[in-house]
């Protein structure tokens, strides 16, 4: 009897108002694939068996993770136990160089992988696409006639693969609307509806998880088959998966895959995911997504409705090793640090899923890249760190003026910070815009919640001649050339004499 009453009870749950499961589960968890409804791909393939052999210089961890972020760990296992990772695998050249599970995690057991899902719907659009089944230029309302009575006619499919639609649905900006969208109930009406718009399409970039939701509803109209089927057909079965894959939906009545975040797949799987990214959309000599997608993450050429960071689905703003648009490294992110990190430069693909991510995994598993490859990161040469360059006044073509400043150690992590001002009026008035951590060699920058500002350096002959202010909402990336080496400090001096010897008022504001 108690059996029944609690089985009808996590029925009710699965099954009632968005909002009693908000408030029943509310914190997203690798295991949601328990309490969601969901549909079910059955392996029938052989596990593949990857070569594999040791590569020592992984465990040298001083080599590719900062002294601020190894959490006092001696090796690399004991830095893996720290930051909650339950998987972490290494790939070069078709090859395991490195993998580790937690105790308590098996290589062909899933996990939610949360956004990483927004990846795998971006490979379907982009199928539909070659398929001549959907345009890129293609306005939504094609698909959900909804869009066509306001202000959403304009938004097309690129806007939602490259997340700037417009919509004011910004993930981090409203966690009450965010917990909406993850525990609801019936998607397909909550997106139809939802029609709050912030910006015009294709003008600021701002990560929401509803625009991949409204994505999969159009895929699944183009296609005229549910989601759950396109995967199956369309990556399952010709990457040979070689775990049963699980695919939560909003309840069993609707039957919406949750497609910004509700997969769950096992390890092995993500490492094929991983080559089918490295070799652009090929597996064993099948194209299997359409190569389009991975050239332009590959050749970072900007575009006007595209942030530089953010394409397709994936991730390009992590390490910057030689420059912003020479290095060619991407990955997949989901919460939590679910990640998909290729590098085709070095053949490279690391696979890391945890249960929390205390430190940002993507400048770690750069430098890794480079450091297996046998090519020089910030922490192996010192020359590839030009962090003593980075104080100076900053210019614009525009006639916009900033400057950094070195402000000295964070006494909590001994991590070195800088201070980024904008000079207001091109004098000697100017305003503090934050406090930034160097995030690598080229580098610094400051999450500020829902957004992440990056000051990126250009480095010519050995020397900083300008940075790209990056603020990631705006797709504009401005170019700042440097011209002096003035400081904050030698600023105020000047500032005294000026007042000294002019007797006239000037203000600086911090």
């Amino acid at each position: 009897m108690k059996k029944i009453v609690l089985l009808f009870s996590v029925w009710f749950l699965l099954e009632s108002c968005t909002w009693v499961r908000v408030f029943t589960f509310f914190l997203p968890s690798v295991e949601d694939h328990h309490i969601f409804p969901r549909d079910t791909i059955t392996s029938e393939f052989s596990p593949l068996v990857f070569p594999s052999r040791i590569d020592q210089r992984i465990n040298d961890i001083e080599n590719w993770i900062p002294e601020t972020e190894r959490l006092g760990s001696q090796n690399i296992v004991e830095f893996l136990n720290k930051t909650q990772s339950t998987a972490f695998v290494v790939l070069r050249k078709d090859t395991i160089l490195y993998e580790y599970y937690a105790s308590y995690h098996k290589p062909q057991k899933q996990q939610i992988i949360f956004s990483v899902s927004k990846s795998i719907v971006n490979f379907l659009a982009a199928i539909a696409i070659e398929e001549g089944k959907m345009k890129m230029e293609q306005k939504v309302s094609d698909f959900l006639p909804e869009f066509k009575s306001d202000q959403r006619v304009d938004i097309q499919i690129k806007h939602l693969m490259n997340m700037v639609s417009g919509l004011n649905a910004e993930d981090k900006s409203n966690l009450f609307r965010l917990s909406q969208l993850y525990y609801n109930t019936n998607l397909s009406k909550l997106v139809r509806n939802y029609d709050q718009m912030i910006h015009d399409p294709g003008s600021h970039f701002a990560y929401a998880s509803h625009s991949t939701q409204i994505l999969a509803f159009c895929i699944e109209k183009a296609m005229q088959k549910n989601l759950t089927e396109l995967f199956k057909e369309k990556i399952f079965i010709p990457l040979s998966f070689e775990c049963d894959a699980y695919l939560t939906l909003d309840t069993k009545k609707n039957k919406a895959l949750r497609a910004y975040g509700g997969f769950a797949l096992c390890t092995k799987d993500l490492l094929k995911l991983g080559q089918l990214m490295l070799h652009r959309g090929m597996y064993k000599g099948r194209q299997i997504v359409p190569s389009f997608l991975f050239d332009e993450l590959i050749h970072r050429t900007p575009k006007e409705d595209q942030w530089w960071g953010y394409l397709y689905g994936i991730w390009r703003d992590g390490y910057i090793n030689e420059s912003i648009w020479e290095d060619q490294d991407f990955f997949a992110a989901g919460f939590n640090g679910q990640f998909i990190y290729v590098n085709p430069k070095d053949s490279v693909v690391i696979i890391r899923q945890g249960l929390k991510e205390p430190i940002r995994f993507p400048p770690l598993m750069g430098r890794l890249s480079a450091l297996i490859s046998q090519r020089e990161n910030d922490l192996t040469v010192s020359s590839n760190n030009y962090a003593d360059q980075f104080e100076g006044v900053y210019e614009s073509n525009y006639g916009e003026k900033y400057e950094v400043v070195q402000k000295g150690i964070n006494t909590l992590n001994g991590e070195p910070q800088w201070i980024i001002f904008k000079d207001l009026n091109q004098t000697l008035k100017v305003k503090k815009l934050f406090v930034a951590q160097q995030i690598d060699g080229k580098s610094i920058g400051v999450n500020r919640f829902s957004y992440f500002n990056r000051a990126i350096f250009k480095v010519k002959e050995g020397r900083v001649e300008g940075m790209f202010f990056d603020n990631q909402r705006s797709l504009e990336l401005k170019f700042f050339e440097k011209k002096s080496d003035l400081g904050l400090n030698l600023r105020k001096v000047k500032l005294n004499k000026i007042k000294a010897e002019t007797n006239k008022k000037v203000t600086f504001e911090k």
